[in-house]
């Protein structure tokens, strides 16, 4: 399905309102860099698109720490790969693990990747849509000792299917991993239809765990952050109705609550948080949405929730929407940015430009809020929806003295991209600037293309 003349008007216009925003708004964009990771890395042809280097539900492909930039993908040869440069502007160091071969077309089978402050092991888990766990730890120091260490596959372990010793993991998806406030590190999947933590010892190297926080129908995106008040926060949305859903935990997990404070989950209890508890979790309940909402979320100065995700606005009565896979396939979806106010309350801002693909949001130190996300730039929606190939790189951002209700697009990056972009949150936070991973558009699907980081410096006025 093209978009219909009425719409392509409708997005002309905001297009037109966009770019004016952009010329007189207070916020400047600088791009200072354009390095190529490889030249030839992965695209693939399956289900859910073509790419497999940059996909929502990755925590971290990209990361800081250090002195150094990490970066994670699979290269042409369907080989999982890890690269670091020395920052700001050195060369890119590139090790590849001969030893496993990527065999599958599913982009859910994303590289995710972990560092451990406090002794600086580098960890990576990587192929999993409910399959066995594939996870590897490099030697202590890699990253605290960058400079005393050779760069190359023996400075890991082998692939391992277990955390803890006899306890193999034998299905699992969406492996993220989080720093805790202590620098130590946890480990949070979906495990077949439950949400699991696992939690790392640095003094031992061993894994403690799992620990289940939710049960669920095995259809939920789930993002999780720290915030500065040691608040670990937890947000995902149902699949088919879009009920937006909160939990937090300042036991690192081990306790659970819901938006108004009650624990659903303590910590002497075996088991997780599931379906019929529902209406002790949600906090919002979106109209014409779907399963494919979660972008991105991020924790302010006072660890207030940000999340942006896409959906029909609820005064909006939607064309042909017959399933919760319309939803992705209409010019009518829009971002939404969700956040939680100090007494509970939860608020929603809309962007001002039609949505694209999974987007992500982050803030700055005076919380002013950011977003990045491809847009279409071939304008064709129909089947594969948010799995389109001919991406346009957008950032916006809304002020904090607004409450974040003035959205503006302050940039444009024309690509053709992928996939959906990364940014490294380490450097953002250290130095101010926005390195943010995209992949060049394949002339046709498993054609290999350039990974690429781009750098831009953000100047409010």
């Amino acid at each position: 399905m093209t978009l219909s003349k009425t719409s392509l008007i409708i997005v002309a216009l905001m297009v037109t309102i966009a770019s004016s925003a952009l010329r007189g708004a207070d916020v400047e964009v600088t791009k200072t860099g354009d390095r190529v990771v490889d030249a030839n890395a992965l695209t693939i042809k399956g289900r859910y698109g073509q790419p497999i280097n940059g996909q929502a539900f990755q925590q971290n492909a990209l990361m800081s720490f250090g002195g150094y930039q990490y970066v994670c993908w699979y290269n042409a040869d369907r080989r999982v790969c890890l690269g670091r440069r020395k920052l700001p502007k050195g060369d890119w160091e590139v090790l590849q693990f001969a030893d496993y071969r990527y065999a599958n077309n599913d982009a859910h089978n994303t590289i995710s990747l972990g560092i451990c402050p406090a002794d600086g092991t580098v960890h990576l888990s990587f192929d999993h849509h409910n399959h066995p766990l594939k996870y590897r730890v490099s030697s202590k120091g890699a990253a605290t000792q960058p400079d005393q260490v050779a760069w190359t596959p023996a400075l890991f372990g082998p692939i391992r299917n277990q955390l803890r010793k006899g306890h193999p993991i034998r299905r699992m998806t969406y492996p993220r991993f989080i720093v805790t406030p202590d620098n130590k590190l946890q480990f949070f999947y979906r495990g077949g239809t439950a949400r699991v933590i696992h939690t790392y010892d640095p003094k031992t190297g061993a894994w403690s765990g799992p620990r289940g926080i939710v049960a669920d129908n095995g259809y939920t995106n789930y993002h999780l952050r720290y915030g500065k008040d040691g608040r670990l926060q937890l947000l995902w949305h149902w699949r088919g109705t879009g009920q937006l859903c909160y939990l937090y935990t300042f036991d690192q997990g081990r306790s659970w609550k819901n938006n108004s404070g009650k624990t659903v989950l303590a910590a002497n209890e075996n088991k997780s948080v599931n379906t019929s508890d529902i209406q002790n979790v949600s906090v919002i309940k979106t109209k014409h949405a779907s399963h494919i909402l979660l972008g991105g979320q991020y924790m302010d100065s006072k660890s207030r929730p940000h999340e942006i995700c896409w959906h029909v606005p609820s005064d909006t009565q939607p064309r042909k929407i017959k399933a919760n896979w319309d939803v992705w396939r209409t010019d009518q979806s829009r971002y939404h940015h969700y956040w939680r106010d100090m007494t509970g309350r939860w608020h929603a801002n809309i962007l001002p430009t039609p949505a694209g693909n999974r987007a992500k949001i982050f803030l700055d130190a005076d919380d002013n809020a950011y977003a990045i996300y491809m847009l279409n730039k071939t304008d064709q929606w129909g089947e594969m929806g948010m799995y389109f190939t001919h991406g346009e790189l957008v950032i916006a951002t809304a002020s904090a003295e607004s409450k974040w209700t003035d959205w503006q697009v302050i940039h444009r990056e024309p690509g053709p991209f992928l996939a959906e972009p990364h940014f490294d949150d380490d450097r953002w936070k250290s130095d101010g600037v926005l390195s943010v991973y995209v992949q060049d558009t394949a002339e046709q699907a498993r054609q290999p293309t350039p990974l690429r980081i781009l750098d831009f410096k953000i100047d409010r006025k």
